[in-house]
């Protein structure tokens, strides 16, 4: 037998017949760390281990539907979304671009002039990830919305409703049902011009995929 600390005694006796206890506070601690270390390690174009590894473990950790309604999930979403907003409401670039991914199939393209959000959405499921008060504010940055499908993951209801109410713009295909969503046919893209929440027409270069 092996001498075990009190510390660790207690640590077992803790999650004793309590495996939920033990994964719910683990992922918590997981959680944290990735936070920190994404913090530590920004985006660049050719990310370090260290990031790589945060992102892989986030993966882990978010393909795991049981967390989407906890505490501890809800607390780090918040935090990384929020960070998102202030930049947002930060300055753009004065040169270049910036691309911002949301933990969904969500992005954001902002240059100087133009911010543009791609597939839009707070939910997963039935279960609301992004709390409306940051996808407000979010939405209240872009000057278009594009939607490229259907699908619930791509095209929230709730996220169009929040851009009409503010004059922005929402385009999509012909299958999005979405009260308020302007159609655009795939075949006309090559050519298609598309109005921001200005009234600026812009222009649509599509590219092969």
């Amino acid at each position: 037998m092996l001498p075990l600390p009190a510390a660790a005694q207690t640590y077992s006796w803790e999650y004793w017949r309590n495996p939920d206890g033990y994964l719910a506070d683990q992922t918590s601690v997981l959680l944290q760390q990735i936070d920190a270390t994404l913090l530590k390690h920004p985006p660049t174009a050719t990310p370090g281990a260290e990031r790589r590894l945060a992102l892989a473990a986030l993966d882990a950790v978010t393909h795991e539907p049981r967390w989407d309604t906890t505490e501890v999930m809800h607390a780090f979403l918040d935090r990384r979304i929020g960070r998102v907003v202030e930049a947002l409401e930060a300055p753009a670039p004065k040169r270049g671009f910036e691309v911002f991914k949301l933990y969904n199939d969500s992005f954001i393209v902002r240059t100087r002039s133009t911010t543009v959000g791609f597939d839009l959405c707070g939910t997963r499921g039935k279960n609301r990830i992004i709390p409306d008060s940051l996808l407000q504010r979010i939405v209240g940055r872009c000057d278009i919305l594009l939607i490229s499908h259907k699908d619930p993951d791509h095209a929230d209801r709730r996220v169009v409703k929040m851009a009409l109410e503010q004059g922005i713009p929402v385009y999509g295909p012909e299958d999005c049902t979405l009260q308020g969503v302007q159609h655009v046919r795939q075949a006309d893209f090559a050519t298609v011009r598309l109005r921001d929440r200005t009234g600026r027409m812009l222009p649509v270069q599509p590219l092969p995929v």
